[in-house]
């Protein structure tokens, strides 16, 4: 279906009866149709060929299901990296936590021995 496209057209005045609705209307090019689905495209007396879709209300609708269901697994996927993401973030921010007051511990105790030789003015 992803092959055909719409267009707009208005018939041409000189489009044989029956043909000549006047405005603007939306469909398919036949010939394009006929590449896609033959069984859609018929002719008549005069060699015009003739757009009947057969099916493409359900065609439509399966194409829609197909797209839902693309969507949600795609959206599901989406939510799972997420949640991965979060967890990961969460170990990080854990992990930098733990090793900041390891160092600020570290920084306390070395601050501490320096302390009297400071004190002593480097002696």
């Amino acid at each position: 279906m992803l092959a055909l496209h719409g267009v707009a057209f208005a018939y041409r005045d000189d489009a044989p009866q029956g043909y000549h609705v006047p405005g603007r209307h939306l469909g398919f090019v036949a010939q394009a149709v006929e590449t896609v689905f033959p069984d859609w495209v018929s002719y008549d007396a005069a060699g015009y060929r003739l757009v009947a879709p057969k099916g493409f209300e359900a065609l439509t609708v399966e194409a829609l299901r197909e797209l839902r269901t693309e969507k949600d697994a795609a959206l599901a996927k989406l939510s799972a990296d997420n949640l991965d993401l979060r967890r990961q973030l969460v170990a990080l921010h854990e992990l930098q936590t733990t090793e900041l007051a390891a160092l600020h511990a570290q920084l306390a105790e070395l601050r501490a021995l320096l302390a009297p030789a400071v004190a002593d003015g480097g002696h």
